[in-house]
């Protein structure tokens, strides 16, 4: 664990990677494409994850796990944030 803040813990990248099964080459990836962003960065850029990313990138996984594409699953979680449900194959 790499620091904390005032509601817990912070990961590095690797120790997200590691606690989670996600590999770091996936994490940037997420954070390149909006999926799952770390919350927080050290004076020296580097990325710091709090409890509520850790919870986010959960959620992806299993959103992976049910065969949604990476799209699909971005504007899933977007319409959660915004208290939107989201129906996959549906329009707006």
């Amino acid at each position: 664990m790499i620091g904390k803040d005032a509601t817990g813990r912070r990961w590095s990248i690797g120790e997200l990677a590691r606690a989670s099964g996600v590999t770091v080459r996936a994490l940037r990836h997420y954070d390149e494409v909006g999926l799952v962003r770390a919350s927080g960065r050290t004076g020296a850029g580097h990325r710091r994850y709090t409890a509520e990313d850790l919870r986010r990138l959960y959620r992806v996984r299993a959103l992976c796990g049910l065969g949604l594409s990476l799209a699909e699953i971005g504007d899933a979680l977007d319409d959660v944030d915004a208290g939107r449900l989201f129906h996959p194959g549906t329009t707006r």
